[in-house]
């Protein structure tokens, strides 16, 4: 796997829309790279150092109190105006306000667009269970209330169903035509299912061991942790990460609503990330090491072993390219793109 390192400024690096460009940002350094063979193309030397800051009034705290639509067309804000939370949505290219959705809401927990960019859910982080489904118009769709304990949610890439992660480490699936619940997963202490497979990192040892087991016992806290979660790239698998037992990755294969794998970390997961083409799942924990889960099975790989300029990195952050060829790793300071087209496709 060929690598090639960089150094940056407080993790700011994107790919372009169409996958072919990568933007690193260097102090007051903004330079653009051809991500094929990472060919410098242009430089932009900025009089102030680079920190893409913008200011809105009267936001409100919340988890997640903004988001942007698909493509960037919209932005959602959690903003609380006379005593009461709304949501307004604003167009991001006058950033003049098109919607203003509020009045039910007593306590905004937090905002999330559809993959489609034409629903937006909004749920009450004080009423038990509330959770309100909206056009971009402002139009209500549904409203549920028997979802107790909202803390996160996702939806999957086609907008056909929408995971809401509750109190007692329990995802609720959602489908998109009645907006009734079709299962619920649960996430518990231990694990008893003999058709999971449970991957272990070795330490030490570039590798992960499969613990048959069972009853086998999760390292962590106890189990009351938010719930952090996503789809892949084709919504067969849901990966998800309690943060009261951060070393650990749920993978669940939804066709069947079914446990396909558990993945136990020596240390504690930073980021994980699915592909854009397939379901490979991308994962660091804050070393130099990357991680990886396919359907096939897991590997891990040692990225300071590419080039001695990434010996220090201490990655915290993963992105895919749309082409899923590539893959951003970094640290605060430094941070390489790889080649992965391959990974996990052979010698698993």
């Amino acid at each position: 796997m060929e690598c090639y390192s960089f150094r940056l400024s407080n993790g700011l690096f994107s790919f372009s829309p169409n996958g072919l460009f990568a933007a690193i940002c260097n102090q007051q350094r903004l330079a653009v790279y051809l991500v094929s063979d990472f060919r410098q193309i242009r430089v932009i030397q900025c009089s102030e150092i680079v920190e893409n800051v913008c200011h809105i009034n009267l936001p409100k705290q919340a988890n997640p109190g903004i988001d942007f639509s698909v493509a960037g067309a919209y932005m959602a804000v959690v903003e609380r105006r006379m005593a009461q939370d709304c949501v307004a949505i604003y167009t991001c290219d006058t950033w003049a306000q098109v919607t203003l959705i509020g009045g039910e809401a007593i306590d905004i927990g937090g905002v999330k667009w559809s993959p489609d960019g034409t629903k937006i859910v909004i749920w009450d982080g004080s009423h038990p269970g509330k959770l309100g489904i909206y056009l971009i118009s402002g139009s209500k769709l549904a409203v549920l209330t028997d979802v107790f304990g909202i803390h996160s949610l996702e939806w999957s890439p086609t907008a056909q169903i929408l995971a809401v992660a509750t109190v007692g480490c329990k995802i609720k699936l959602i489908n998109h035509l009645s907006w009734n619940a079709i299962s619920t997963l649960n996430h518990p202490d231990k694990i008893r299912d003999t058709t999971c497979i449970i991957y272990c990192e070795v330490e030490d040892k570039l590798k992960y061991h499969v613990r048959d087991e069972r009853p086998f016992a999760l390292p962590g806290g106890s189990s009351i942790g938010q719930l952090l979660l996503t789809f892949s790239v084709d919504a067969r698998y849901l990966a998800v990460q309690d943060q009261q037992r951060p070393r650990v990755l749920w993978v669940w294969e939804l066709p069947f609503f079914t446990l396909k794998s558990v993945l136990v970390h020596c240390l504690p997961v930073k980021c994980f990330k699915w592909s854009n083409t397939d379901p490979r799942l991308a994962i660091v924990c804050g070393t130099g090491n990357l991680y990886a889960w396919t359907p096939r099975g897991c590997a891990v790989t040692d990225l300071r072993s590419a080039s001695i300029n990434i010996a220090a990195l201490k990655a915290d952050r993963a992105e895919w390219d749309v082409s899923g060829e590539h893959l951003m790793i970094s640290g605060k300071d430094i941070g390489c793109m790889c080649q992965v087209k391959f990974l996990l496709t052979e010698n698993i």
